[in-house]
């Protein structure tokens, strides 16, 4: 299951909204990316008749105490809205929270507290919720009973962390351009009130929570952020404090939590020993502690989790065997053919290159990409949690030292210059085809020493070809910082398709992790320490944005015969660089060097 970024979030059905002095009436909302365009109905919305398209910048939607409820509110108005079910009302509130402020946190001092039938009906909805989500993930309807031991003692957690300590706020949001506090847009906050915010009463925010589970290793290990999940699951809060009200509906928001955690991170997470360990713990205190006094509207409830326990093992048991089966698959094998590179077409070469690419691209996940950044990859379970990256970053290579190769063992000068031109021409070709990872590989290649040196096959090539490889180097100079480059880009329709240049994107994910603090404040010396979320929130962006564009299909093949093309992408000669530059004098020896005189002769009546 992968988790997309709020601001790419899209929703749409039947809402009852006061748009007019004249009341309510039935309109049929669409929330697309950061706007909700209103129709009289779905059949409208189909036809594209538009009512009022509304911007979601900087509002809030707020659940009132109807369980059907809420409203959304702006600077200067409020519409007021009605669905059909809690279930309805719980998505509008989370995805209009998420458009609005592209990550959202439902907390807000001033949302007010549901009574007892309303928490009732949210935990069982919220419950077959996750039930429904597990059973379809696990395949599994009703899992086998475990014997899971309940812990002696059960940690426990405050109601909340105090908002100021020592004078120093432990969360702090970001100003709009209207000067108002976003309450739902967090840019600092402590460990722990992240913790609590990601499992509180007001709302199940599952992008927050994707996100968290994204971007949490730069704050701690597996080890400590369980342990404060476990914590938070017996809230010790005052029996008239109302959040006590909401402490079994906090304990299943930590279980869902946990649940995500295991199917979005079980590798690089779960897979060593002693993290596996940290799950039977977690699994002992799933079921009601006997020392915790459930009420009476809670009594209806207890058995639930001894039944969700059941279920988490079966999500184990099934991330286990997934991942053993995933380390036995063996890299897909092509059968070692022979090619000509002097005759196959450029363009189905191109073709090739952009559509291997692209499956090497849509391995990776976002959170490949930012475990890179805070993980050692000496690490064997990290090396193998982020191989995409590395089988993707060793094929560019390859791909650069492939086109060396091609052009360095030519012994006829006549070839070499058409190899040469061959490369220009695919390099051409990827280049229209947007593919500027492989664009970029080739002209590297065609730049390595080995290559560059040969100037009596360079003084032969077309003035033509010689001419397109000074565009291509002059669109890929790295002057201002790849300028050219990241002009073009920017330029691109956002559903484009295109293969972006891999290593420039690691290279700015590792700039913008490194030029911007961990914490932007202490609160004590010890660990009370304010976490830069607003950095971790760029980096999800921008690492779940660069996995999102790979999803769009490459370009269709023109008809033609691929198969020659196919065996050269796929069993591509190249030769490291000690050997490909003995080739390359071999080609053309440099003055006085006898021996390698002597050589050539000898390679040439071969």
């Amino acid at each position: 299951m992968e988790t997309v970024p709020p601001v790419f979030l899209e929703h749409h059905g039947p809402v009852k909204a006061q748009l007019t002095l004249t009341g309510p009436s039935a309109h049929y909302f669409h929330l697309k990316s950061s706007a909700i365009y209103i129709y009289a109905s779905q059949e409208d919305m189909d036809k594209g008749k538009l009512i009022k398209e509304v911007k979601l910048e900087n509002c809030v939607a707020i659940p009132s105490a109807q369980p059907t409820d809420f409203d959304i509110e702006f600077q200067d108005y409020t519409i007021a809205c009605s669905v059909s079910s809690l279930r309805s009302k719980l998505t509008w509130v989370s995805m209009i929270n998420s458009a609005s402020l592209e990550l959202s946190v439902h907390h807000a001092e001033h949302l007010k507290v549901l009574d007892q039938d309303v928490q009732q009906q949210l935990f069982n909805l919220e419950y077959e919720h996750l039930l429904e989500t597990i059973k379809e993930f696990t395949g599994t309807e009703e899992p086998p009973k475990q014997k899971i031991v309940p812990a002696p003692e059960f940690p426990r957690s405050r109601g909340r962390q105090r908002s100021v300590y020592n004078g120093i706020t432990c969360v702090n949001y970001n100003v709009g351009s209207d000067g108002i506090r976003q309450i739902f847009n967090i840019n600092s906050i402590t460990l722990q009130k992240w913790v609590e915010r990601l499992t509180d009463q007001h709302g199940p925010d599952p992008d927050f929570a994707a996100f968290a589970i994204h971007c949490y290793r730069h704050i701690c290990d597996p080890e400590q952020l369980m342990e404060l999940l476990i914590e938070r699951m017996h809230v010790d809060v005052p029996q008239t404090d109302y959040l006590y009200k909401w402490r079994s509906i906090i304990k299943l928001r930590v279980i869902s939590f946990v649940c995500l955690w295991l199917r979005l991170a079980w590798s690089p997470d779960f897979v060593a020993p002693q993290n596996r360990q940290l799950l039977d713990k977690f699994l002992s205190c799933v079921p009601w502690p006997e020392s915790i006094k459930p009420e009476p509207y809670e009594k209806l409830i207890v058995k639930t989790f001894a039944r969700l326990g059941d279920h988490i093992h079966a999500i184990i048991t099934k991330m286990e065997r997934s991942y053993a089966a995933r380390t036995l698959l063996a890299d897909e094998k092509h059968d070692k053919a022979q090619y000509n590179m002097l005759t196959v077409d450029p363009h189905m070469i191109a073709f090739e290159l952009t559509q291997k690419d692209h499956a090497n691209l849509q391995a990776i996940k976002p959170l490949q990409l930012l475990v890179r950044l805070w993980q050692k990859e000496s690490d064997p379970i990290i090396a193998q949690e982020i191989q995409p990256i590395t089988d993707l970053i060793n094929s560019i290579n390859t791909t650069s030292f492939w086109v060396a190769t091609e052009i360095c063992t030519q012994p006829e000068i006549k070839n070499r210059v058409k190899m040469v031109e061959q490369f220009i021409k695919i390099a051409k070709e990827c280049r229209k085809l947007n593919n500027f990872n492989s664009t970029m590989a080739i002209v590297s290649g065609l730049n390595l020493v080995s290559v560059s040196r040969l100037k009596s096959t360079w003084e032969q090539v077309d003035p033509k070809r010689g001419k397109q490889l000074a565009e291509l180097e002059s669109f890929l100079s790295p002057a201002g910082n790849y300028k050219n480059y990241r002009q073009q880009l920017s330029e691109l329709d956002a559903l484009e398709f295109k293969i972006p240049i891999l290593s420039l994107f690691v290279k700015d994910l590792f700039f913008t992790n490194d030029g911007n603090p961990q914490y932007t404040d202490k609160v004590d010396e010890k660990s009370l320490k304010l976490i830069n979320l607003d950095k971790l929130i760029g980096l999800y962006k921008k690492a779940s944005s660069f996995c999102l564009e790979q999803r769009r299909s490459p370009p269709a093949k023109p008809p033609g015969d691929y198969q020659e093309a196919n065996n050269a992408v796929h069993n591509m000669r190249a030769l490291k660089e000690q050997p490909l530059y003995k080739y390359s004098l071999l080609c053309e020896p440099k003055q006085g060097d006898n021996e390698t005189l002597r050589l050539r002769e000898k390679w040439m009546q071969q």
